[in-house]
């Protein structure tokens, strides 16, 4: 009976670790964003636009309001004044602190050198940031759904050079995608460029989907930690 138990959380934690978590964009005439676990869906943008109630322009919920938010600003200017007593407190200790060592004769840590300090944070981004982005890529799944641009600039002449400039860059983006990450197009999927030489502004109306799955927040976590640790051998 124990093995079972023991395997039926192997295989939860299993299907957990293999769970996508979407991020869909899009945008039309404003940006969208949505979060998708299994087949909860949360959407993050456009926010809600809240509709005002009666109750709202109430003259007694108004005081309360100006006294809430007067208190708030009394309760951040003290917190901002206890801050600033607390450093200047800490500079006087420093300084003091160094006065007596000096006293005593104890001589001051040598202090890294700015070469020493610049090839330690270029190793740390080698090691971490670089890492993880490599890492990131690997995992990362990119789905286009839709990607339409339309070039337009009021000027026939310069909407022609802002459409080469516009492919030659979509196409040079396209293929970094597809050759640092698994970038992919869905089924039925609408992609175009083209050109609208009576309007005066440019167009763009795209929905994309970014997916990984929960292990590789985990797999990414490790790179970056592992990269630190790395980096640290030789601060």
């Amino acid at each position: 009976m124990g093995w079972i138990i023991f395997a039926g959380i192997l295989l939860l934690l299993f299907g957990l670790a293999m769970t996508w978590i979407k991020i869909r964009v899009g945008y039309d005439t404003e940006l969208s964003l949505s979060v998708k676990i299994w087949f909860f869906t949360i959407k993050i943008l456009p926010s809600k636009k809240k509709i005002p109630k009666a109750r709202d322009f109430e003259i007694d919920r108004f005081r309360r309001m100006r006294i809430k938010k007067r208190a708030k600003f009394i309760n951040k200017q003290r917190k901002a004044a206890a801050k600033k007593e607390k450093k200047a407190a800490a500079k006087a200790k420093k300084k003091a602190d160094k006065k007596a060592a000096k006293k005593a004769g104890v001589k001051p840590k040598k202090k890294r050198s700015l070469k020493q300090t610049v090839d330690w944070i270029l190793r740390l981004i080698n090691d971490v940031v670089f890492a993880v982005v490599r890492c990131f890529g690997k995992h990362l799944r990119v789905d286009v759904a839709k990607l339409h641009v339309v070039v337009a600039t009021g000027d026939a002449a310069k909407t022609a050079v802002t459409y080469g400039a516009v492919t030659q860059g979509a196409a040079y983006l396209l293929t970094l995608l597809s050759e640092t990450m698994h970038f992919d197009y869905e089924k039925q999927a609408d992609v175009s460029i083209w050109t609208d030489f009576l309007a005066e502004k440019s167009k763009v109306s795209a929905d994309i989907t970014f997916r990984l799955r929960i292990w590789h927040f985990f797999a990414i976590l490790n790179t970056a930690i592992f990269g630190f640790f790395k980096s640290l051998k030789h601060k």
